[in-house]
């Protein structure tokens, strides 16, 4: 198993605490050995912009006037160890794509969020995909995919805080083991964490 990294910042800790604790006692069939916890990754952002995408720069603003700066691309992680997020604003849609390059006991990582953005508040769900394989038996695979509602309060620090879940998980297993587990995560709060606006 590869040895867990020094996790960053809080977000990171009680986020994997949680899933921990509720994966804790999943076991691959057939394969004769504890796997690699499959994880799911802080809730990590969809798609960037398509061809439909608007160019304008839009702001959001709250019931009282309140707001984050006129923008349409801005950025979340990239500070400490977790998955980078790439978002982009049309009026107060929000959408995301997500990159981890060394995900935590995982083999790859790919995160999506779609949701609105209101005021300092962007409130949506995420999505995520893992795959990876036993520590112990290479040929046992598995993936883990993640739908988790989640709500982001930005400050104009450059730093956010998260509130996520409860959400559903569902891991597939393949290759020298079979299998499928299918639960819901525990809610969890996350961050700070840095954002920055990039256009």
């Amino acid at each position: 198993m590869r040895g867990q990294p020094i996790l960053a910042n809080l977000m990171w800790a009680n986020f994997f605490r949680a899933v921990g604790a509720t994966l804790a006692t999943l076991a691959l069939a057939g394969c004769g050995s504890t796997p690699s916890k499959p994880t799911v990754a802080p809730f990590t952002i969809i798609t960037g912009p398509s061809s439909t995408t608007t160019t304008t720069t839009t702001t959001s603003r709250d019931q009282t006037g309140a707001g984050l700066p006129p923008m349409k691309h801005f950025r979340i992680g990239g500070d400490s160890y977790g998955p980078v997020q790439d978002c982009h604003v049309a009026d107060t849609a929000v959408t995301c794509t997500a990159s981890w390059d060394r995900p935590y006991q995982a083999d790859t990582y790919t995160g999506s969020f779609t949701g609105t953005l209101s005021g300092f508040t962007m409130t949506g769900t995420w999505t995520t995909h893992q795959t990876g394989h036993d520590a112990n038996d290479p040929r046992c695979l598995w993936q883990t995919d993640t739908s988790v509602p989640t709500t982001f309060q930005f400050s104009l620090d450059g730093t956010v805080v998260d509130h996520s879940g409860p959400g559903q998980w569902r891991t597939t297993r393949s290759g020298s083991c079979t299998g499928q587990e299918s639960g819901t995560s525990s809610a969890a709060e996350g961050g700070p964490t840095a954002w920055k606006v990039l256009d």
